[in-house]
């Protein structure tokens, strides 16, 4: 522990937290940012509003689109690579955040999705999702001892 003669502030987490919301979005480049990544997770609510997630081959990246903002010109789904325009939100309570997405363009299929299909491809050129090859999964006898 610091010595008495020395005076030291301690912040509360709150205000820890509501300092880095206030600088994160005031930040001119995190308040107009342009993104690339492909859609690793999407899901639509009845309130219009759709929150997703973006990737590249290190990261991801949580993201919702407003339903007030929701006037896209695709659907998007999981595996679209897409150009995105937005904003970062810090939400104080949970110390994180996300992009606010304002506009978003199709960019075409992921690599990440068409690597997928491609292994996809391989392996049932090799015949292993063929119906013959699928085996009887053995029963197994047990008894719970209590």
């Amino acid at each position: 522990m610091p010595s008495n003669d020395i005076s030291i502030k301690y912040s509360t987490v709150t205000e820890l937290n509501k300092y880095v919301k206030n600088y994160l979005e005031s930040n001119f480049v995190l308040q107009n940012i342009f993104l690339k990544g492909e859609i690793s997770s999407y899901k639509k609510y009845p309130s219009g509003h759709a929150y997703l997630t973006l990737k590249d081959d290190q990261s991801n990246l949580n993201a919702v689109i407003w339903s007030y903002q929701n006037h896209l010109s695709f659907v998007p789904k999981i595996g679209d690579q897409v150009l995105i325009r937005g904003r970062v939100n810090f939400y104080d309570k949970d110390a994180t955040f996300k992009v606010s997405i304002f506009d978003m363009q199709l960019d075409g299929q992921g690599a990440m999705l068409l690597k997928l299909e491609k292994l996809k491809k391989k392996l049932s050129a090799e015949g292993l999702f063929d119906e013959s090859r699928k085996k009887q999964i053995k029963k197994f006898n047990f008894k719970i001892i209590s």
